[in-house]
């Protein structure tokens, strides 16, 4: 479990990141204008890849956090 919480916090934190970096992207010429990623093959909209990117990775590192929380060993207070 806690090596599904550490895959989760590590892609979440990359996705996040790539979300930011698409969502402050102002094109190579440092221009105003419409700026577009490729996936699979596609254009599409930096702002909006940058958005949805930031969300999942913010739910994957939420979600990394709490199956981490879980799997970790509780401690007991020891016995009298």
């Amino acid at each position: 479990m806690l090596a599904v919480a550490g895959a989760l916090i590590l892609g979440g934190t990359a996705l996040g990141l790539y979300g930011l970096f698409a969502l402050l992207y102002g094109g190579d010429s440092g221009s105003s204008g419409e700026t577009y990623v490729m996936l699979g093959g596609h254009h599409y909209d930096a702002q909006a890849v940058g958005a949805a990117s930031l969300l999942i990775g913010l739910v994957a590192l939420a979600l990394g956090i709490m199956a981490g929380a879980i799997a970790r060993p509780k401690k007991r207070p020891p016995r009298a």
